[in-house]
């Protein structure tokens, strides 16, 4: 990491016709899907995607992840949200203990 500047992670998944692209950076929790805050999405695509951040609270709230979407339906591009979540904190972080823990 060059001084001075900010480390970003950009991971990205398919999973039938959505594919999706995610951006980490340290920031302070906040969690956007297709520019919508998380908290604005319905109570079932929430605790969809809830799954990895309650497992790794304490990381999530350390970074900011903006994830974009393109194709398939609602739980389609849940499901890939959900997958690029793990996959950029476990890449943000470089944390063994944390990829056990989603395995």
């Amino acid at each position: 990491m060059v001084k001075g500047k900010e480390k970003v992670v950009v991971v990205s998944g398919k999973k039938k016709e959505v594919i999706g692209k995610a951006v980490v950076r340290k920031g302070n929790g906040v969690i956007r899907i297709n520019i919508r805050n998380l908290d604005t999405f319905d109570w079932l695509f929430r605790t969809y995607i809830g799954e990895p951040i309650e497992l790794a609270r304490e990381y999530v709230t350390q970074v900011n992840i903006d994830i974009t979407t393109k194709g398939g339906g609602a739980r389609g591009q849940a499901e890939v949200a959900r997958m690029l979540i793990a996959k950029g904190l476990v890449n943000y972080f470089e944390d063994s203990d944390l990829k056990a823990k989603f395995l």
